[in-house]
């Protein structure tokens, strides 16, 4: 336990660059993902607003990728990110990216009455998906969003806010920007307080334990590997709960 704290107060050097950059990167992935994607996933499914919102979730979530690996090109930003070998192998991060998932989704069950979907596939009708929303929503839970994500809040965001403030305010400020940001891109249908707990609670506890699992990793690689992990279990909670409506 004391070599987990040690590891947390460990100091990183300070990214090449500021907090301004950083939430422009932020600021970036909500146009990317909201506007940008969107259009784009209308263009591409005209009358079909399901997967053409799936579609752009994903398609905003490369976008963020590629602007985000564009503009760190030099050895040094690159290094920055910290998406080199982690001290947390990411088998394990992945399983407690998964163990996270069913806890919450677990704590969520008073509010909800049921296991409910996430808010990614909450949309999904129950009388049928077509194969080609099935692909764009396991590219976007298992690969685009948590690079996408884990890049935006805790690859450039993360050093950033650290460099200013410490490692605890840190974890529980990227955990307050990542959960406003899901619970305005990605809302839930759901009414009432199920419907906050999966739009905006669920995600900033998920958040807090990426925070902590970058802090004492001090690797973006874990995070992305733990976050790979949420969405596996989001992905797979959702066949499951349409194949038994089915």
């Amino acid at each position: 336990m004391q070599n987990i704290i040690n590891r947390m107060y460990e100091i990183e050097d300070a990214p090449p660059w500021g907090i301004f950059n950083a939430l422009l990167a932020l600021i970036l992935m909500f146009v990317f993902v909201s506007v940008g994607g969107l259009s784009i996933g209308t263009i591409m499914f005209p009358d079909d607003d399901v997967t053409a919102l799936i579609a752009a979730w994903t398609v905003g979530s490369a976008l963020t990728i590629v602007y985000v690996l564009a503009t760190r090109r030099s050895a040094d930003e690159f290094a920055a990110l910290r998406l080199g070998p982690a001290t947390l192998p990411v088998l394990i991060a992945f399983g407690i990216g998964l163990g996270v998932a069913v806890t919450l989704d677990l704590v969520a069950i008073p509010f909800a009455g049921s296991v409910l979907r996430p808010p990614e596939t909450a949309f999904f009708p129950v009388d049928g998906v077509r194969v080609i929303t099935w692909v764009y929503a396991g590219v976007l839970l298992l690969v685009l969003q948590p690079v996408a994500d884990e890049l935006v809040f805790r690859g450039v965001l993360f050093p950033a806010m650290r460099t200013a403030q410490g490692v605890w305010a840190t974890i529980l400020a990227t955990a307050l920007f990542y959960g406003v940001f899901h619970s305005i891109v990605y809302p839930h249908p759901e009414p009432g307080a199920a419907g906050v707990w999966y739009r905006l609670f669920e995600p900033f506890f998920a958040g807090l334990a990426l925070g902590f699992i970058r802090a004492v990793s001090g690797s973006t690689r874990a995070t992305i590997a733990a976050h790979v992990g949420i969405g596996t279990f989001g992905f797979l909670k959702t066949l499951l709960i349409l194949g038994g409506a089915g």
